[in-house]
């Protein structure tokens, strides 16, 4: 699958990111064998230990603000973040 479709970005933009991943040592790109004008991206370690990372930080502040809700509602609001993500995922999968 193409990334531009999976991330539903502009051509130019995903090489610009890809070309900064690349420069940071996070992903490598490779010439497709099976497409001469496709490239296959592989995550290095460095960039699965930024993406760990990444995670960590997203799941801390996620904890910190569910934090700043009363307990009475926790309940509530994680209800209503799934029903989000959900809604978020079915619109990017009528944008395919």
């Amino acid at each position: 699958m193409e990334l531009v479709d999976l991330l539903g970005l502009a051509k130019s933009t995903v090489s610009r990111v890809v070309s900064v991943m690349v420069e940071r040592g996070w992903v490598a790109r490779e010439s497709s064998e099976s497409d001469g004008r496709g490239v296959t991206l592989s995550l290095t370690d460095d960039g699965r230990d930024a993406a760990n990372r990444l995670s960590r930080a997203r799941a801390l502040r996620m904890q910190a603000l569910l934090d700043q809700v009363p307990p009475s509602q926790r309940d509530e609001v994680v209800e209503v973040l799934r029903v989000l993500q959900d809604a978020a995922h079915a619109t990017d999968m009528g944008r395919r």
